[in-house]
């Protein structure tokens, strides 16, 4: 019996769509709507297929690894730092709220936040006025400015991120 199922990070509900009998045919798909919320969502597959006159295929199975996708739909953009390899999604999280004073942000933290990757990580020789300073937990939704929730990324992909959250 072919199936296909979602599952979330907190919940694991089996969400399913199962087909059967005259229903399995090329072509043929099945809908689940489910709440608007954001969830690392996860889709896996199992399929078994008769022929009329001949033995049982092999069953086939499939799971996709985990992907984050916001109230609204969208995939949280992929994108790793060149030179430090920390991923934007490290640390991610769905239960976040918004809070009410995030944490201040200028060019003095922008400095400090530079000079720490630098420690830490060597000096890529950037143009530093080419990045953004990207907060993995945005600032409201408390993240805060230390260096293990911070990373550099181009202007360009920083605005992608940016506005996903705008659906989280």
């Amino acid at each position: 019996m072919p199936s296909m199922n979602w599952y979330h990070d907190d919940i694991f509900d089996n969400l399913g769509a199962f087909w059967t009998g005259s229903e399995v045919h090329v072509g043929n798909s099945k809908t689940e709507v489910v709440p608007a919320q954001t969830k690392f969502w996860s889709i896996s597959g199992m399929a078994s297929a008769y022929y009329v006159g001949s033995e049982t295929q092999p069953e086939t199975s499939w799971q996709a690894s985990y992907t984050l996708i916001n109230r609204t739909g969208n995939i949280f953009p992929d994108y790793t730092d060149s030179w430090s390899h920390k991923k934007a999604s490290d640390g991610l999280r769905t239960d976040w709220n918004k809070v009410t004073n995030p944490v201040n942000w200028d060019n003095n933290t922008r400095g400090t936040a530079i000079s720490q990757y630098i420690n830490l990580y060597g000096n890529p020789k950037w143009d530093w006025s080419n990045y953004q300073i990207h907060h993995i937990q945005p600032r409201a939704y408390g993240g805060t400015n230390d260096i293990s929730n911070l990373i550099p990324i181009p202007a360009s992909q920083h605005s992608l991120i940016t506005s996903w959250f705008n659906g989280y």
